[in-house]
């Protein structure tokens, strides 16, 4: 790969990098006037248990699951947000160094595909508290929240 090209989607892979990273800074601090990340957490959860009318025992194991699933996903953001930030640092040097660019390349797609990865057992495992009318209406609450911020939102299949 000539020294172009890995200069060229270096600066495209930051400037993505960048626009996530400033939507989920915009969604942290600013999404629905929602004072906090924990709080705009805390209110989709009580919109999912309200839809799907969540028994005490289902949202004991739910919670439990949660809680495990946010702060590991937290520990990754926190070492995406670094990746970022060390990727940015040395693009701006006056001469980049196009193999550490390549290297932390690979690690901040280590680490979206660690979270992906994540995000798939948490669907998983909320899934398997949940009767099969309660798995139907998952359904739709996940495509809805996949399709977030999509120019081209999901349709409301029914399975």
């Amino acid at each position: 790969m000539g020294r172009n090209t890995l200069y060229s989607a270096a600066i495209i892979l930051t400037i993505i990098n960048l626009a996530a990273l400033g939507t989920w800074l915009y969604n942290r601090f600013n999404a629905g006037g929602h004072e906090s990340l924990t709080e705009l957490r805390n209110q989709q959860f009580e919109e999912m248990r309200s839809e799907l009318a969540l028994s005490n025992e289902e949202v004991k194991d739910i919670q439990a699951y949660r809680t495990q699933f946010l702060g590991q996903m937290d520990s990754l953001s926190a070492l995406l947000a670094g990746e970022r930030t060390e990727m940015a640092n040395e693009l701006w040097r006056t001469n980049p160094d196009t193999a550490r660019l390549k290297s932390l390349l690979n690690r901040i797609s280590q680490i979206q595909s660690a979270a992906q990865r994540r995000v798939i057992a948490h669907i998983l495992d909320v899934k398997s508290v949940l009767d099969s009318q309660q798995q139907r209406q998952f359904y739709n609450i996940v495509l809805r929240r996949f399709a977030r911020g999509s120019e081209h939102p999901m349709p409301n299949f029914q399975r």
